[in-house]
Order: structure tokens, then sequence, then C-alpha cells
């Protein structure tokens, strides 16, 4: 176990919250010297008992105080004040938490304050640390509060907090059951050689391949994890001129692609992080396609369809005002619609219906959902009399026909004009709650979130494929043993019951310093 320094009795303080101007602002205090810091500079507004002091409120019950400097004999700010006793604290330790006005000199002059008066300031994670050291939390719950303040999707926050409750934990716990059983199976043919145990045997490799496959199943949670931590890839793809790159500008509300009338502007994509209301997604602007004799161009475009390939979802422009006349829908587009993978999210975007009139623009509506109702099977209901803004077709249903060709993944139709914002924000929206369906889709709400957990997963994963190969090669179950307590032990090691000095500090160091 990891052996607590001697610094790490000193009573340490640091600002809670963000740098800057605010209302409030957090200062913490951890160690058995915090209630003795706030006798000396907490001046309490009560009547109720005389000289009352910090070493008079009751454990996690709100104060109101003053801060008095007692260097200068002056009041410097009035504050919130809540203590925490140990051992029912965050840390296991006294807290003591002040909350002064916010501001970025007050809260420093505070801070140093404290500091003046006995602490010293944490370094980057070392309220967690010391809350680990005195086990109110494990090797994992520290992790996943460290997620939960980087999470960036809905789905990213579910996991870490089911992990901060140990749900991740009992998982890994189910699995070290599992290990144990084989284990006594293999400890009960050392133990008893002369006995015949034809059901042992044969039920060492059936658990063991068993478990294999849920061991294996865990690692593979951690790209998953990943890839939606990262955000959702969402690329704008079409042909040329069709708008791709006006719509990137209008999502992004900047000018970070090239627009031009010339057809195959783009060559290569652009990629660029969009904030959609509390969520992060890549947008990536793609080259047109189309047949091109242009090896650069060609290049692009052949780049281009590895990038769909890694995509969610998909946002292809159509160019509404294209062709002879209004009963027109380019043949390449439709082809497009129809080789696209079903595991896609397709959103139709039918751009410059600023170049139609309200009567053409009516009737091309109706003639496009004609057509992908024949050709596909999906029926469309309009939304124009919910959405009120005449540009908007969501998916109604599929057809019955089951000789047609399905694709279920078309999501919606969009009419929108990159020229005027028609629909820009319809658009952002949809895409917002089209996020959110995926990611509540996705698997179990259980995965691995840290290199450092996978690392150790894989090390078990491989000492059961050793001891499932030896068991195999009718070698000593002695050996099978060791391989077996081996992949126990790093099972161990990511609850963190076994751990080094080296693994906390590059945990902690990642925290904040008021965490």
């Amino acid at each position: 176990m990891y052996s607590i320094l001697n610094n790490e009795l000193d009573t340490i303080c640091a600002i809670s919250t963000p740098e800057g101007e605010g209302a409030v602002s957090i200062i913490r205090t951890s160690g058995s010297l915090s209630i003795d810091i706030c006798n000396k500079i907490l001046k309490f507004k009560t009547t109720a008992q005389t000289n009352f002091t910090a070493s008079d409120c009751e454990p996690k019950k709100f104060y109101v105080c003053n801060i008095y400097d007692y260097f200068i004999n002056a009041v410097i700010d009035e504050a919130g004040f809540v203590f925490m006793k140990s051992p029912n604290s965050y840390t296991g330790e006294d807290i003591a938490e002040i909350y002064p006005h916010g501001g970025v000199f007050n809260t420093r002059y505070i801070l140093e304050l404290i500091i003046k008066s006995g602490a010293r300031l944490a370094y980057n994670g070392e309220f967690t640390k010391r809350a680990y050291i005195n086990k109110k939390i494990n090797l994992i719950q520290a992790e996943s509060i460290l997620e939960i303040i980087k999470a960036t999707s809905v789905k990213s926050l579910l996991i870490a907090n089911n992990e901060l409750n140990g749900k991740l934990e009992a998982k890994l716990n189910i699995i070290k059951d599992n290990f144990l059983y084989i284990l006594a199976s293999i400890e009960a043919l050392i133990d008893f050689p002369e006995e015949e145990f034809e059901d042992i045997n044969k039920m060492f490799l059936q658990k063991g391949n068993e478990l294999k496959e849920v061991i294996e199943y865990m690692i593979n949670s951690y790209n998953e994890y990943e890839a939606n931590k990262q955000g959702l890839n969402v690329v704008i793809a079409g042909k040329p001129n069709a708008g791709k790159s006006s719509l990137l500008n209008k999502l992004l509300k900047k000018q970070r692609a090239i627009v031009s009338d010339s057809p195959g502007t783009t060559r290569d994509y652009i990629e660029e992080s969009l904030f959609l209301f509390n969520k992060t997604l890549k947008i990536i602007d793609t080259a047109g396609l189309r047949i091109s004799s242009d090896n650069i161009e060609k290049a692009g475009i052949d780049f281009t369809y590895e990038i769909i390939k890694q995509s969610d979802i998909i946002l292809y422009l159509i160019d509404i005002a294209e062709g002879p006349d209004l009963n027109y829908v380019n043949e390449e587009d439709l082809e497009f619609v129809k080789n696209c993978d079903k595991n896609k999210k397709l959103i139709l975007v039918f751009n410059k219906t600023d170049k139609l009139s309200k009567a053409e623009l009516i009737e091309k509506k109706a003639y496009i959902a004609e057509q992908i109702e024949s050709k596909f099977g999906i029926n469309f209901i309009s939304a124009d009399a919910q959405a009120g803004d005449g540009g908007e077709y969501f998916v109604k249903n599929i057809c019955s026909k089951n000789n047609i060709n399905m694709n279920e993944n078309i999501s919606g139709i969009f009419f929108i004009s990159t020229e005027n914002d028609l629909n820009i924000n319809a658009l952002k929206k949809y895409l917002y709650d089209l996020m959110l369906k995926i990611e509540s889709a996705l698997p179990e709400n259980i995965a691995i979130t840290t290199i450092r957990q996978k690392n150790l997963l894989e090390k078990s994963l491989l000492c059961l494929n050793n001891a499932i190969n030896t068991f195999n090669n009718a070698e000593p179950y002695e050996i099978i043993s060791i391989e077996l307590r081996d992949g126990i032990n790093f099972l161990e090691n990511i609850i963190g019951n076994v751990t080094n000095e080296d693994v906390l500090d590059t945990l902690f160091k990642e925290f904040c310093i008021g965490k």
C-alpha cells in the first residue's frame, strides 16, 4: 500500500473554483489545522453565543462570517463557511470550505492569509489523493472523478458516474470471482492428484474460455469509450458546388473554408470542432464527389470516402436547383444514398432553396419525397406545421414493401439555404438530438476508461491465455496456478488494492490544484 509521506500530514489549501470574476469563490483546506486556521481568520455573525468561533460550528452546516486579516486588524470580506469533520469528509480529514465573493485579487488574498496562518498550497489532485490514501475512495473511483471533470458527452458522463458509484469495480470483482473459481479447480487437482476429476477438466476449459470473452469485451470497451469521449464525427459530403463549404462556415459561424462557384475548390478535408448547446462534435468538410482526371482532386475524393467510413453522421448535400426542371433528382446522389453504409446516420440536405420560388419549392419537395419513397421504401411526413419554417421533413416510417431496396439509416431530410440561413438552426438542433440518440443507443454504461486499466486488464488476459494453453499442453498444474494468481493480482491493481507511488503521481498530476 502507498506510504504517507511527511508533507502529506500538512494542512493543505487551494482555490477550488476557476480563476476569474464570479458571484462566489471556494477556498478549501484539509488537515488537522483546518479549524485552528479558521479560528484565526473568521469572525461569525451570531448573537446566540458570545465569542462564537469555527470550533463551535456544527459539521456540514452553513454559516455566515466575516474574513478577518489579523495582520492588519481589518475585515476584508463577508463569506460562507462549512466544516466537515474527520473521518466524514471527502479526504477523510478535517475539511473547511470558505465561500468568499468571487474575484481574482480577493480570492488570492484570502488564500495567502490561510497560508500565512499555517497551511501550505496543495499540489494537483492532492485532495483526491488524500481521499484515496485514507481509503475514502479506491483508485478506480479516483480515476472516475477525473473522467467526470473531463467528460465531453452524456455517454462518457454516465460511464464515469457508474465507475464512481462502484459498477466497474463490481464488474471486475465478478471477473475476479471467476478467476478464483477456476483457480480452485486447479488447486483441487494439485491437492488430490490421486482423484479423477473429469468434470473439473471440462469445467476449467469451459469457464476459462467464457472468462476470456468477458475480459476481451471489457478491453474493447476502452476503445468505444475513447471514441465516444472525443465526440461524434459528422462529415459534410456531396457533389462539387452543392454548398458544403458554405454550410461548414454557417455551422461554425465563421469563414473557415474557401467558398467559390468553381467546382472542386475543396481538395483536402477541413476538420473543426463544433459546440452544439452542451456537446462537442467533430465536423469535417470534404472534397466534392465526382469522377475527375485531376490527380490531386482524385486523391481528395478517395480520401473523402475514407473519412465517410469513419464518420457517425453524414450530412449529404444536394443542389436542389440543379437540373433542367423541377422533376429532376441526380442519379449519382441517389446512388450514394443506396450504397451508404447502413450503420451511418444519413441526413439528406437539399441546399440553395433561395434559387426557387415558394411554389417551385413545394413542388420540388413533393417530387423528392415521392422519389425517395419509390426507390428506398421510406415515407416522409412534412414537419412544416410543427416547425413553422417551411423547410423540414422527418422520417415517418419504413414502407412494408420488402422487395424495395431499404435504407433505414436515412434519418431525415432538410431543405436549407446557406445564402439566407434558412433552417440552419433547425439542422443544428436536429444534429444535437440525433447525437443524444446515438449515445443512448451505445452498449451498457460500464467501460474501462483509462489506459492504466486497459493495460492491466490485458496483462490479466495474457495470464489467463497462458493458463489455458498450459492446461491444453498437459503441463504441470502448479504453472497454471501461478498464471491464474498473477491474473488475479493484475485485477487487484486495477482497483488499487496494490499499487505504487509512481502510479499515484502519474494519476493525480492530471487533476486541477483544488481537487
